[in-house]
């Protein structure tokens, strides 16, 4: 497997599956955001399974279901969840490398990925952080409810929320002339 990571402001950003986790191993993750269903809360298998892979690597784990709406369900992500990362995440710099994991790498993790990007951007670049998610990695759909709770929380307007609206497809691009991604 390539591993693929985006770079903003020194600091790369990785996203992945349960699967795929031991391909990062001795890759020089420092901060692993772990996201698994909200029932896997109680056992303590998740968390030994990350430290097992990750020694001494920073950790924050996140118990919630991969749910669009709040409500419903007994274990949606909450806003306080999604405050949670991004307060792991608002103190990463230059020289770390974030790897952030859920079952398939496609909705909860991609939607964490996405919001530390504009994290790390600032305002006005979201559809960029968009489009560094999507060359990273091609099947990322964010988690709408996940992308909602972090535009507010980080003063974005909607900017985030718009910018997965447009669901780039980086492989159309290549060869159209069309910005790459």
């Amino acid at each position: 497997m390539t591993i693929k990571a985006a770079r903003i402001n020194g600091l790369e950003v990785s996203v992945c599956g349960v699967g795929e986790l031991p391909d990062f191993s001795g890759q020089g993750v420092t901060h692993v955001v772990s996201l698994w269903d909200g029932y896997e809360a109680e056992d303590p298998k998740p968390r030994n399974r990350i430290d097992a892979i990750f020694p001494g690597v920073r950790k924050h784990f996140g118990f919630f279901n991969d749910v669009f709406y709040e409500f419903g369900s007994n274990y949606a992500p909450t806003r306080d969840a999604i405050r949670g990362i991004l307060e792991f995440t608002s103190g990463l710099s230059t020289g770390d490398y974030l790897l952030l994991h859920c079952a398939v790498g496609i909705s909860r993790s991609t939607a964490f990925a996405f919001a530390t990007l504009c994290q790390q951007a600032g305002l006005g670049y979201e559809q960029d952080c968009f489009r560094a998610l999507k060359r990273i990695r091609p099947s990322a759909s964010p988690n709408p409810l996940i992308v909602q709770w972090a535009d507010d929380l980080l003063g974005r307007d909607g900017a985030m929320v718009e910018a997965t609206k447009s669901r780039i497809d980086c492989e159309s691009y290549r060869g159209t002339g069309e910005p790459e991604c």
